[in-house]
């Protein structure tokens, strides 16, 4: 009896962080022999009949021929591949040269196996060797997204390798060695023709067969989470031995992996249907949770997919949710939609925005700041009456459109000085903002006024001012510090006032930044909106701003240990936060009341 300690299942939620990009073909083809103790075989077959050029039925064959001392992979190769995969999604895909570095503990770590013993390191030498051995002969059956067919290749393999021999006192490796994958692999990866595997869910299940079936499953499961196939060909896809002969033989082969499979959350049925007399088919249906998942894999899948799913999900919405939304509604369609949110003012509720807008086919006209909901007369708000700013979808405070619609404008006016400063950073900055980022946030926004080092643009609403500050200030003011100078800053406000009006309010907060204690509570200010409610606002108030000179702030406090409270629990912070403002050489000093300037400084 096998006493070995099985993993705990992770939870839907815990897994997913697991998750890797896993090539298509070598997912829904066979590669591996679930149990080569039994399965003695030297090479796998499949064939199937597949629509051709003109809608013609031609045949396609893959098969797969072992190594020629060490025979077909099996199921801990398989183990050793997924593990693979789970570490090039840790680098970040292939190198330049197409190969994965690794050190060998780092596979056993992936594979949740111990890596004690020099016999389990010769042991993954074998597989990673099995593996490269293995030749895989595709006609019509690999399909190459490069090509945009299915294409006939003869005698390639997954990947060549290169294992260093330099070993530690166990047995474990010191350096690296490498894995380099086929170029079909490669092209296919390169071109998006993968699939988000959960390698810890997968490395979580205790048999060879459910471990295979997850594999085929989650990419043969259309977007429903539902496949049909006939039985016979699924024994071949899985691959079962040749002995299992009829549609009821490969219904009680699996059977075990499918109650795991259910147990576990992942599969909530599999039928089998008509396994008497005649053809017998099987009826997959994924549970809820993974179902959601597989859309969002679907839709991912896709490159216009991908990014109306990152901006949906860049206003609050949950990644399945938006992938359901992009499914039902089409990419471009939820992607112009998102696009005029951003546009928009005083939406509260985005994510509520966003759904009924698309719900309720809200027309959008050439412009994106201009939306027309159907059924309301200008004046009227999509989220409730006349001037309401709540309701469903986020209320919008409108402004008639020339048809009597109800439109949503926002704009301002543009100062040349700041739009030439403001390109250089957009460019400076670019490499750092992904493309659906950039067009839902950025295309908006207007460089209004330059006044010595503070930039300031206004952006259509407060949820992309609190966007924009929260994930893309620091990028932005990195930038601005390298065209201006250290001490350069952004300000970011909504649309609305004019430019005349930004510039008196940039003005006056200039002429307030000589005043010490003014400075002091705007960085007070800032420390209180990065913590939120975790720190109380009054717990400052015993602390001033005393004198403020060559980059350097000096704080009283009333005693010392008072002193010594705020630099010890907020010092950083504040360091930092006037580092930002004064530059590198920026200074905060901290003194006795009545002390400090006299030799009191601390």
């Amino acid at each position: 009896m096998d006493t070995t300690p099985k993993p705990k299942a992770p939870r839907p939620e815990e897994s997913r962080a697991g998750l890797a990009w896993s090539e298509r073909n070598l997912d829904g083809m066979p590669l591996f022999l679930p149990n080569p103790r039994t399965d003695k075989r030297r090479r796998i077959c499949v064939e199937d009949l597949i629509e051709g050029e003109g809608g013609m039925e031609v045949r396609s064959t893959w098969t797969v021929i072992g190594h020629g001392t060490l025979g077909l992979p099996g199921s801990f190769d398989e183990k050793v591949y997924v593990a693979s995969l789970a570490l090039l999604e840790k680098q970040g895909g292939p190198d330049e040269d197409g190969r994965l570095w690794f050190k060998p503990y780092e596979l056993f770590k992936a594979m949740g196996t111990k890596t004690t013993g020099g016999d389990n390191y010769g042991r993954l030498a074998e597989s990673i060797e099995r593996v490269a051995g293995a030749h895989i002969v595709s006609e019509r059956a690999f399909y190459s997204a490069r090509l945009g067919r299915r294409f006939s290749r003869r005698g390639f393999g997954l990947w060549k390798y290169k294992l260093s021999n330099h070993l530690g006192r166990r047995g474990s490796n010191l350096e690296e060695s490498y894995i380099r994958f086929d170029d079909v692999f490669l092209e296919n990866y390169e071109h998006g023709y993968m699939d988000r595997l959960d390698t810890a869910f997968y490395m979580a299940l205790s048999r060879p067969l459910s471990r295979r079936l997850y594999r085929l499953l989650n990419v043969k499961c259309d977007a429903r989470g539902a496949w049909g196939v006939d039985a016979m060909l699924l024994k071949g896809l899985v691959p079962l031995s040749e002995g299992y002969a009829s549609a009821s033989e490969v219904k009680k082969a699996l059977a075990d992996a499918h109650r795991e499979l259910e147990g576990m959350g992942f599969l909530r049925g599999a039928e089998f249907v008509g396994t008497g007399r005649g053809e017998a088919s099987v009826e997959y249906v994924l549970a809820p949770n993974f179902g959601r998942r597989r859309l969002l894999d679907v839709v991912v899948s896709d490159g216009e997919g991908r990014e109306a799913v990152e901006l949906l999900h860049s206003f609050h919405l949950d990644r399945e949710e938006a992938a359901a939304l992009v499914a039902e509604h089409g990419a471009s369609t939820c992607i112009s939609h998102a696009e005029a949110l951003a546009h928009q003012k005083n939406v509260r509720n985005p994510a509520g925005w966003l759904k009924k807008s698309l719900v309720e086919k809200w027309s959008l006209s050439s412009s994106p700041e201009s939306v027309e909901v159907p059924g309301k007369a200008a004046g009227s708000s999509p989220g409730g009456s006349s001037g309401s700013t709540e309701g469903n979808g986020g209320g919008i405070p409108p402004t008639a459109g020339g048809d009597g619609a109800a439109r949503y404008d926002a704009c301002s006016t543009p100062d040349p000085e700041a739009q030439g400063i403001w390109k250089l950073v957009m460019d400076d900055a670019a490499g750092r903002i992904d493309a659906p980022s950039w067009k839902a946030w950025f295309e908006g926004t207007v460089p209004v006024s330059l006044d010595g080092e503070v930039l300031t643009i206004s952006v259509p609403n407060s949820f992309a001012k609190e966007y924009i500050t929260g994930r893309f200030k620091d990028h932005l003011e990195e930038a601005l510090g390298a065209r201006l100078s250290r001490c350069a800053t952004l300000r970011i406000v909504v649309a609305g006032a004019s430019v005349g009006s930004a510039r008196a309010r940039t003005e006056a907060e200039a002429a307030r930044a000589t005043d010490p204690e003014e400075v002091w509570r705007g960085l007070v200010a800032s420390l209180l909106k990065e913590r939120g409610t975790k720190v109380e606002p009054s717990w400052f108030d015993p602390y001033h701003g005393h004198s403020l000179g060559d980059g350097r702030l000096v704080v009283s406090a009333p005693d010392e240990d008072a002193a010594s409270g705020i630099i010890e629990r907020f010092g950083r912070d504040f360091d930092r936060l006037w580092k930002r403002r004064a530059g590198a050489d920026g200074r905060i000093v901290v003194g006795l009341r009545g002390a400090v300037g006299d030799g009191g400084d601390r």
